[in-house]
């Protein structure tokens, strides 16, 4: 192994070890988006559900 194929096969060894980071930070990233749609969708749900049940006792009380 020459000195060159050392130096080009560290530089591909650091550019494998970015790519894999950048790869982990997408997929934290998106891993968020997930929850925070995740968790929307949950409050969305909880506020049709309460307003069902105000439906409800309004339809009752006429």
């Amino acid at each position: 192994m020459t000195l060159s194929d050392i130096y080009v096969k560290e530089q591909l060894d650091e550019f494998m070890r970015s790519e894999l980071a950048q790869k982990d930070r997408r997929g934290i990233l998106r891993h968020q988006a997930n929850l925070a749609s995740t968790r929307r969708s949950w409050w969305l749900r909880i506020a049709q559900s309460l307003q069902n049940v105000v439906h409800l006792f309004h339809n009752r009380t006429n």
